[in-house]
């Protein structure tokens, strides 16, 4: 399975930086709450641990994706903050 390029985002961009960063903290929500279901005890769970898996592989490779595309800050010249 191929995946596409991500897009990249320049950190001193502040509105593509905050884009990103609703992006990046939806997926950590969602792999967080995929954790804590494939976790539960059988009875708790409302999904089988085969699908909960996939989906957190999914999100997994989404997140991988979305901290690709952050491209590094341009260095200072003179070693200034």
């Amino acid at each position: 399975m191929s995946q596409r390029e991500p897009v990249k985002v320049d950190p001193t961009d502040p509105a593509a930086l905050e884009a990103w960063l609703v992006q990046a903290s939806t997926v950590a929500n969602e792999l967080h709450e995929l954790a804590v279901e494939s976790t539960a005890r059988k009875a708790k769970r409302r999904h089988a641990r085969h699908w909960l898996r996939g989906c957190t592989m999914r999100r997994l490779r989404e997140l991988r994706g979305l901290l690709g595309a952050l491209t590094p800050a341009p260095q200072l010249k003179g070693g200034e903050p």
